[in-house]
């Protein structure tokens, strides 16, 4: 079975944190940003940028993008399966739950600072 299909059903995908650091080293060693990259291929920023960081798969796009640079699709986007994405989805949640309760304490102290100052 494709990998594209297998994995349809897991949308929205969730940040491929290596995808994009092999993507930020390609661009900084040609000196160029997403914005240029996006340019020179004639699509939309924020597409380019769903495409590197893996909350957008397209082969098409991965293929074009990957070549831009002379590279093979595999090379830039390494495949990942249905389990690797899950692990990802996971490590995600797990970093927004963390990243909620920090500001629930944030709120709670400057609740209490200014009750104090009442």
């Amino acid at each position: 079975m494709n990998i594209m299909n297998e994995i349809r059903g897991c949308r929205p995908f969730p940040v491929d944190k290596d995808r994009q650091e092999r993507c930020r080293k390609v661009l900084d060693d040609c000196g160029m940003t997403i914005t240029e990259l996006a340019m020179h291929l004639g699509m939309q920023k924020s597409y380019v940028s769903e495409v590197i960081s893996g909350r957008r798969l397209s082969a098409t796009s991965e293929t074009r993008i990957a070549q831009f640079f002379g590279l093979t699709r595999t090379q830039l986007f390494p495949l990942r399966t249905a389990e690797e994405i899950a692990r990802m989805r996971q490590a995600e949640a797990a970093e927004k739950a963390m990243l909620e309760k920090k500001k629930e304490e944030r709120m709670e102290m400057r609740r209490r600072a200014l009750e104090g100052a009442a």
